[in-house]
């Protein structure tokens, strides 16, 4: 039977950054490598979802053709009134597609990258626990579990997803109703309606499948597994994970501030936060269900404690 540690001291939010700082400085290229890798791979749904506000020139009534309009003009030396309106539509309606269809694989790529290099990030978190290692091969070991890696992020995010839709419906539909009825009041209250229906339960939701990603890389857990497991562990301590899950997103929000030193900053803090974060939240899990007896074998725990360890006072 495994000595379980109790949910407050396994994610010890002093304990587990702490041993991160500890092994990023061990393993400093591996850390930054895999926390670049998953910071540009999470970031697969910033992207643009409108264009620019375009002038109105006066000829057509909208700034609809004043886009290809310009496009043909600065490509091929062509101007606008090269085109009929019928050839302008079309072309805008192409562009529109190319641009979606390029979105789209843009995302299925860094989604399949994200599901292929989150279980080697956990291992390679796990081996330098246990070994105090920096080698980097763990960080690419994770093929084996692909698919239900990717599996359980497209389970957890529908389930998700469709609780932020259900919570927010009625808020939405009556902000709409205020917009089209042009009721600026009955807008707000709408949006404020909202906020207050979609937040807990989706905080809820989110709490519970927060730990399912390590269930899969760790427990060789199915992506259902995963999701019974998560919502297991999660029950009764969604508190402590939510304080836990909170400073770990204010870690990653604050190193954007390397934007500050000509964006360059950001290549090393972006990265290095998102190493830190993924550290403490591997570190913890596995306090939390493997317990004590397993971890006081960590080389790394070792290490610390060697590190902390008072230097002998030399005798007068």
């Amino acid at each position: 039977m495994h000595d379980y540690h109790p949910i407050g001291d396994a994610f010890s939010l002093r304990r587990s950054i702490g041993n991160g700082f500890l092994a990023v400085r061990l393993a400093t290229g591996p850390m930054w490598l895999g926390g670049f890798l998953m910071s540009i791979s999470d970031g697969c749904g910033n992207v643009p979802t409108s264009l620019p506000d375009l002038p109105d020139t006066g000829d057509d009534g909208s700034s609809l053709f004043t886009l290809p309009g310009r496009w043909p003009a600065l490509a091929f030396g062509l101007a606008p009134s090269d085109f009929t309106a019928d050839e302008l539509f079309g072309l805008v309606v192409g562009i529109v597609v190319a641009v979606a269809v390029a979105m789209l694989l843009v995302g299925v790529a860094l989604y399949a990258l994200n599901s292929w290099l989150q279980t080697g990030f956990v291992r390679l978190h796990v081996n330098i626990l246990e070994r105090a290692s920096d080698e980097l091969g763990p960080l690419f070991s994770g093929r084996d579990r692909f698919w239900h890696m990717a599996g359980y992020k497209l389970l957890s995010g529908l389930i998700v997803s469709g609780t932020a839709i259900a919570a927010a419906w009625p808020g939405a539909l009556l902000a709409y109703f205020g917009y089209v009825s042009d009721r600026s009041t009955l807008l707000i209250g709408g949006i404020g309606a909202m906020l207050i229906l979609a937040v807990p339960p989706l905080v809820y939701v989110w709490l519970g499948v927060y730990l399912g990603e390590l269930a899969v890389a760790l427990d060789g857990a199915s992506p259902v597994h995963a999701l019974r497991r998560s919502w297991s562990l999660a029950h009764g301590n969604r508190m402590p994970l939510l304080g836990f899950a909170v400073v770990c997103l204010l870690i990653q929000f604050v190193s954007l501030a390397g934007v500050l030193l000509c964006c360059v900053g950001l290549l090393a803090t972006v990265p290095l936060a998102r190493a830190l974060t993924g550290f403490a939240k591997t570190e913890s899990y596995l306090l939390f269900t493997r317990g004590t007896a397993q971890a006081e074998a960590w080389r790394l725990w070792q290490r610390q404690l060697e590190e902390d360890r008072p230097s002998p006072v030399p005798a007068a």
